[in-house]
Formats: C-alpha cells, sequence, structure tokens
C-alpha cells in the first residue's frame, strides 16, 4: 500500500477526535452485540475507536455469512450514509468488546467539511472496507477448508493472542458458529476440525481455539493468499497507532 494512504488508514486524526470528546459520548458493546441491522434504517454510522466488527448479509435461506471482518478505527455505515441509502446493506456485529461513537448525516458533513485529514482517512478506510468484502465476495467459491482457514486466520490476524508458536482466539465461537459464518454445514466444519486437530493445526482449550497460524494458513488456498496483505496492512496500522499513543 502506498505510505501515504496507509498512513491515512491509521485514521490517527479520527482517534484524536475522538479522545478530545468532538465525536460526543462513547458506547460501549459486548462480543456478538448488533451495533445496525441489515434493512434496519440507514439514519447515523459509527466510528468504531476501539475493537472489531463483523459485516454479515442474510442470503436466501435466510441465514447470515460473514461478509467481511473490520478492525478499528473505521467507519462503519459509511457507505449507507455518505450515498444516501435508505437502510444498511448488512449487520453489524461485535466481535469481542469494543466502543464506538455515532455520527448522524450532517455531523459527518460537518466534520469533513472542516478538516481535510479526516477526509482523507475517511476515504482510505472505505477504500479499504471495499478491498474486505470484494475478497469476501469469493468465499462461495472456495472449499470448505478453505473458507475456515481464512476465516479463523483473519480473526486471529486481527485480535489473537499470541503464545508462543501457537496463537489463542480470545473469544468462544462453537463449530455451529463457524458454520453460520462460513456458509457450511455443521458437518462439513467438524469435519475440518476434526482433520486439523489430528495434524496439530488447532486444539480447543477450554472453549478457546489455540492454533498454528503458519498450518493453518497453509490450508486456506488461494483465498488465504488474497486475504494476508490486508491483514498486514491492519497490523502495519496497529504498530503506528501504539506508537502515536506513547
Amino acid at each position: 500500500m502506498n505510505s501515504d494512504w496507509q498512513h491515512d488508514r491509521n485514521m490517527l486524526t479520527w482517534l484524536a477526535r475522538a479522545r478530545a470528546g468532538a465525536l460526543g459520548a462513547a458506547t460501549r458493546v459486548d462480543d456478538q452485540d448488533v451495533v445496525f441491522e441489515e434493512l434496519g434504517a440507514a439514519s447515523r454510522l459509527a466510528f468504531l475507536a476501539e475493537g472489531c466488527v463483523e459485516l454479515l448479509v442474510r442470503w436466501a435461506g435466510g441465514d447470515s455469512r460473514v461478509w467481511c471482518l473490520v478492525p478499528s478505527p473505521c467507519l462503519i455505515g459509511g457507505t449507507e450514509l455518505a450515498g444516501g441509502l435508505s437502510s444498511y446493506l448488512g449487520t453489524a456485529r461485535s466481535v469481542g468488546p469494543s466502543q464506538l461513537h455515532w455520527l448522524d448525516t450532517d455531523q459527518l458533513r460537518s466534520l469533513v467539511n472542516d478538516d481535510a485529514a479526516l477526509a482523507r482517512e475517511a476515504l482510505a478506510d472505505q477504500c479499504a472496507q471495499h478491498g474486505v468484502t470484494a475478497i469476501a465476495a469469493l468465499f462461495p467459491l472456495a472449499g470448505a477448508e478453505q473458507r475456515l482457514a481464512t476465516l479463523l486466520g483473519t480473526y486471529l490476524g486481527v485480535m489473537g493472542d499470541p503464545d508462543g508458536a501457537r496463537v489463542t482466539l480470545p473469544i468462544k465461537r462453537t463449530q455451529a458458529d463457524l458454520a453460520a459464518l462460513a456458509g457450511l454445514s455443521p458437518r462439513s466444519v467438524s469435519r475440518v476440525l476434526a482433520g486439523w486437530q489430528k495434524d496439530d493445526v488447532v486444539v480447543k482449550v477450554r472453549g478457546y481455539f489455540s492454533v498454528d497460524p503458519a498450518l493453518l494458513w497453509s490450508r486456506g488456498g488461494e483465498l488465504a493468499r488474497r486475504a494476508q496483505p490486508l491483514l498486514a496492512a491492519w497490523t502495519a496500522s496497529r504498530i503506528a497507532r501504539a506508537r502515536a499513543a506513547t
């Protein structure tokens, strides 16, 4: 990614405004709390200052599947609000605890009109999110193992807790959860996980997945190959934000 746009993608100006109180009071949400619902009235967006959200889309059968996973800081609902859409395109749900600031259309317009840095960062953020959704659109074309490897690998890359050569996902997810998110049957998920446990790719400890990242990504095929550059960009953003906070 171009270094100037990577700097804008860090959204340091938005974070500074949030910490200064310019974005209003913060709202805290817990794991799997819904931020907004698909087809609900798109009356506001949220600046996600801490945490992570997954965006889900409902398919014809009524089940929801992961559209994309987006870490903070970012704007969610921005496509709908800035694009003049009347309803949200998908459901936004917190992954782990998160903190956000709600903004309506007038507030968003005022912020980006008054500060060019906020406008550039918002543009870079929305472009990055569209890149994620483009990759997520490939999910239905991939096999069960590729889908699960990319799904878990993305979770781990965004919020994993390293423990030596392994990484632990700090949120509990059941096989039924993974099946719904990846658009697979529970039987398919059970079969893939059984093979991974046999090969020491993943183990489950007290309800949490502990994973060997290198082995996991090797099972993701083309889908994982396309996802990894985005994770590298997110990692660079986290490092830049940590440096700015010190």
